[in-house]
């Protein structure tokens, strides 16, 4: 996955330079966003400024994290999200995959989003949901290291019946 855009302000500056790498590699390619205070139109719009659906292999991902909405009630944290897929599956016509921690998802996004795609990040155990037998990607770490990449990298694995294939955008 590629990083884009945080909020209205920070973007990474090295997403084109990701991109374009990952292609020269045959590696696909997926971008996500992280969910802010921000008003939900607002995220989105920024998020399409440069999110091309062209040069995408892989469904949208939305980063809902406490650091995001620290402050929001449960039910502004899915009205925000539920606005932001509902956008993205306008535009795009995906929903994207929603990326939390197991806990975030506990505690602010079960029941509502128990059918959307799932990708959780529980370092010290496999997560367990309410709601839905199981997650469709697990981050397991974020200490990972691959040959070429100077800093620590996440590493994830598919649920046993999820593969690649699953979160590709079918062109």
């Amino acid at each position: 996955m590629t990083f884009y855009s945080k909020n209205l302000i920070i973007q990474d500056p090295w997403y084109e330079a990701n991109i374009n790498q990952a292609r020269k590699h045959q590696i696909p390619v997926g971008s996500y966003h992280f969910l802010s205070k921000m008003p939900a139109v607002m995220q989105f719009e920024n998020f399409r400024s440069v999110y091309d659906k062209e040069r995408q292999d892989l469904l949208p991902v939305v980063d809902a994290e406490d650091d995001g909405t620290k402050g929001l009630s449960k039910s502004e944290i899915q009205l925000l999200l539920k606005t932001f897929c509902k956008l993205c599956k306008s535009y795009y016509g995906h929903t994207p995959i929603i990326y939390c921690s197991e806990s975030y998802f506990k505690d602010y996004l079960s029941p509502e989003f128990d059918n959307y795609y799932l990708w959780i990040a529980s370092y010290d155990h496999e997560p367990v949901l309410p709601g839905k037998p199981h997650y469709d990607i697990w981050q397991f770490s974020k200490h990972g290291r691959v040959p070429g990449v100077w800093n620590w990298v996440d590493l994830n694995r598919f649920a046993k019946n999820r593969s690649l294939g699953d979160f590709r955008i079918k062109q």
